[in-house]
């Protein structure tokens, strides 16, 4: 039989290619649309898989064609915990979407070849848990959005190129575990929002790139345990920190990164502890100027002015400030008739007596009374201790919305597990279609506890998810300290 490999650049990649003339770097082997490559451990044959047509190409080396038959453009899992996947010789994967999880798990893979990406758009964990991958070549990632686990648990992986990741939103978990990785390129990062976790448990990586954070909301644990860091976590905090829009989450980003170097352990004192640094930051409490008190809540009676309104209208003169007085006449004595004659008095003209009005004694012609003193708040516009308000840690919800605490709030869970819809099959029981959850894996990534969310409801604890409380004096920002 004639040698089954053909030398390209010194690397043995094909079956003796018929025409070198139209060589194809992205498919030296020419192989047909849809068709992957590959060298099996010895004596091992592939169990059988949906969608998917498996050919004996060489039977010495045990060399194998894995043809995607159905849904052509998901490699989704193609080799997923395939450990007797050995050597990838060649593949065309032209028009393929998505490659996530194609060889995660595939722990005795070593390196990988260079084949077409150009239209793929999803690379999340494409080689998680390849322990053994040592090298993976510049693909094109110029429609990537997602690289969310890509490398993690990659533990051989030393180095990476500089890919194209500009249009890429998620990097979380990225190169999460990658303990022999000691240095990164200066991706493009000024799509991601995403990059909680991204480097992990890198224990070997020696310096922090300052990546473009203008776009990011999640940073929590980006650099989590990269002990070995020597520069660049204080200069990404700055710029991180400082910038207009900050990322909303940032719990352990720098958590004992460089905590066994000197320089950084000396970086990692300047970063404030919310950003798992080990600096104390001292401030005065913003809620009570640091005086240690519970400013005293505005009146919601009288909206702090004191007063209820308009004084009140005057009951004696109904408001007009004058009182209507009656005189008898004189000369009937209020009769109305002539004492001496029995006609109507002359006087009087037989009305009995005079109408006249004078200013009104209770109001002093003003027509209102009182000072209009709020009763709440005996007029001093502020409610006091003992009075019961809105819980000012909550609002008056009764409880928060907080970061899932399993998570990080990162919607993803550290280990895959059963899809719940599925139950593992991978096969929707609805449509007996493949699951659209987990893709047809079987498992997926979101996390239990707040189910992909990322957030998690608490009940307030200061309220006890009442809303209220009863006010006291002590400031209930600082404790009574005046610090934060």
């Amino acid at each position: 039989m004639a040698s089954p490999y053909l030398t390209y650049n010194g690397v043995r990649v094909s079956f003796g290619g018929s025409n070198l003339a139209y060589f194809d770097p992205l498919n030296p082997l020419e192989l047909p649309a849809y068709t992957v490559r590959v060298k099996l451990a010895s004596g091992y044959t592939p169990g059988a898989q949906s969608g998917v047509t498996h050919t004996l190409v060489d039977a010495t080396e045990n060399i194998w064609d894995y043809y995607k038959n159905q849904n052509s453009s998901s490699f989704l899992s193609l080799f997923m915990n395939e450990v007797n996947l050995l050597e990838v010789l060649g593949a065309n994967t032209t028009g393929v979407t998505s490659m996530s999880f194609m060889f995660s798990g595939c722990t005795a893979l070593t390196a990988v070849p260079l084949f077409d990406t150009s239209s793929v758009t999803s690379m999340s964990s494409m080689f998680k848990s390849c322990s053994s991958l040592t090298i993976v070549p510049l693909f094109d990632t110029s429609s990537v959005t997602s690289m969310g686990n890509m490398f993690q648990g990659c533990s051989s992986l030393t180095t990476v190129s500089l890919f194209n990741t500009s249009s890429v939103t998620s990097m979380n978990y990225t190169f999460a575990s990658c303990t022999s990785l000691t240095t990164v390129p200066l991706f493009d990062t000024s799509s991601a929002s995403n990059m909680a976790n991204m480097f992990n448990g890198c224990t070997a990586l020696t310096a922090v790139p300052l990546f473009d954070t203008s776009s990011v909301t999640l940073m929590d644990s980006m650099f989590y345990n990269c002990t070995s860091v020597t520069s660049g976590a204080l200069a990404l905090y700055t710029q991180a920190s400082s910038q207009s829009n900050p990322p909303s989450s940032h719990t352990n980003t720098f958590k004992n990164c460089g905590s066994n170097t000197t320089n950084g352990a000396a970086e990692l004192a300047q970063i404030p502890q919310e950003w798992g640094g080990t600096a104390v930051v001292v401030q005065t409490c913003p809620n009570c100027n640091g005086t240690g008190h519970e400013p005293e809540p505005v009146c919601p009676i009288c909206g702090g002015t004191g007063g209820s309104g308009e004084p009140e209208t005057c009951p004696s003169c109904g408001g007009s400030g004058m009182i209507m007085m009656w005189s008898p006449c004189d000369a009937c004595g209020g009769s109305g008739t002539d004492p001496e004659t029995g006609e109507p008095c002359g006087s009087c003209g037989g009305s009995g007596g005079y109408e006249s009005s004078e200013t009104c004694g209770e109001c002093g012609g003003s027509g209102t009374v009182g000072d209009g003193t709020c009763e709440t708040c005996n007029g001093s516009g502020h409610v006091h201790d003992g009075d019961t308000i809105s819980c000012p840690n909550c609002g008056g919800n009764g409880g928060l919305d907080d970061p899932c605490p399993s998570c990080g709030g990162s919607g993803m869970a550290e280990e895959p597990h059963s899809c719940e819809w599925c139950g593992g099959s991978g096969v929707d029981p609805n449509t007996g279609e493949m699951c659209e959850i987990c893709g047809g894996a079987g498992e997926t990534w979101s996390c239990q506890n707040c189910g992909g969310t990322g957030i998690s409801y608490n009940m307030c604890s200061n309220c006890e998810g009442t809303g209220q409380i009863v006010y006291h004096q002590d400031c209930e920002t600082c404790g009574g300290t005046g610090r934060l």
